[in-house]
């Protein structure tokens, strides 16, 4: 929610001129994680508030009662969002030398036997269907789709070739997986 950026709590008080509710705020907050998602929609002065609220020196008169981690997220690279005027250059600024880049599916398909594997393991358990496994032709046909939605669509995809597998069959074959296939 984009509206839960403090910014009147963060930006005009000195620590002796904080109320009892926001010292309580600032309490919950103490050690926790804000993960604000798609930081390319939020507006103009919601990303300078952010700015202030993530510059230390805004901040640094509640340095004693501030600690939180902030993760902003963006599926698309922030200085391309810089130039297209879609991401305040200041928070860029504050946040540029502490990215994490993730890689698509599509740029680690070798990866993909691996995960699908490893997902196929945790549903059997969930769906009581022990000794599941994939064809190898189910199984490159995992590792040359297009993923959208990267691992949560692979893991989805899986998910429902479990359910659809018929009591008595322990194998997801190439059939069963393109029977199911996502809507694109």
């Amino acid at each position: 929610d984009h509206d839960t950026i403090p910014s009147n709590l963060m930006l005009r008080h000195a620590p002796g001129e904080l109320t009892a509710v926001e010292k309580e705020r600032l309490a919950r907050m103490r050690g926790g994680t804000i993960v604000l998602l798609g930081i390319e929609n939020f507006d103009a002065e919601q990303q300078a508030v952010l700015a202030r609220f993530l510059d230390p020196e805004e901040v640094a008169h509640l340095a004693e009662l501030l600690d939180v981690r902030v993760i902003l997220t963006s599926r698309r690279p922030l200085p391309k969002l810089v130039s297209e005027q879609r991401l305040n250059q200041n928070l860029y600024d504050l946040v540029k030398d502490h990215t994490v880049e993730l890689v698509t599916l599509a740029e680690r398909r070798e990866d993909i036997p691996v995960l699908a594997r490893s997902a196929l393991e945790t549903l059997a358990v969930e769906y009581r269907r022990h000794d599941l496994t994939f064809s190898p032709a189910a199984l490159r046909y995992l590792v040359m789709r297009d993923y959208s939605w990267n691992i949560r669509e692979l893991e989805q995809l899986i998910e429902q070739a479990v359910v659809s597998l018929p009591l008595g069959r322990d194998t997801i074959t190439l059939s069963t997986l393109q029977g199911l296939d996502l809507e694109r």
